[in-house]
């Protein structure tokens, strides 16, 4: 994800959209990011 898909403005808030990856240990594999989501927050300065 780049930065103009993370920092959208709506209206007069900025909003930023963070990717989160949750690793577990796959056996055979090591690390692997099984699960990812989205999170939005609203940016306050």
């Amino acid at each position: 994800m780049n930065t103009k898909e993370a920092y959208k403005t709506f209206g007069n808030k900025r909003v930023v959209t963070l990717q989160t990856s949750i690793l577990e240990l796959v056996p055979g594999l090591g690390l692997q990011p099984t699960k990812r989501w989205l999170t939005r927050g609203e940016l306050i300065l």
